[in-house]
């Protein structure tokens, strides 16, 4: 399975923490805010941009494994709604919804 690349912390972000982490405890208590707030921000980002990965690619697995298919409809003057179908079991969803994904989730909590 190939998946897309995942953003990473960049190298300029990473040498600083590597050269932060390698001073002693009081020049790591001592650095700079602003440079550690960027840091964490961007861990955080990057876990956040990971666990939806991660819940896309259960989602897509679940698909694969249940033989289903997305469904888009769109209305002439109604927004693009998303349903599941299972063409081997000749089995359709009943209920749209807003985006793929929720007709996914939807599904997958069904099941």
């Amino acid at each position: 399975m190939t998946t897309a690349p995942v953003m990473t912390v960049t190298d300029e972000l990473l040498a600083e923490l590597i050269e932060i982490t390698s001073q002693d405890q009081d020049d790591i208590l001592h650095a700079k805010a602003g440079s550690m707030l960027a840091i964490y921000s961007e861990l955080r980002r990057l876990r956040a941009e990971n666990a939806e990965l991660k819940r896309d690619a259960a989602r897509l697995e679940w698909l694969i494994a249940d033989q289903a298919i997305i469904y888009e409809q769109n209305g002439s003057i109604s927004p693009v709604v998303y349903s599941i179908s299972w063409p081997t079991d000749c089995c359709v969803q009943k209920e749209w919804y807003k985006t793929a994904r929720e007709a996914i989730d939807s599904a997958m909590s069904a099941a």
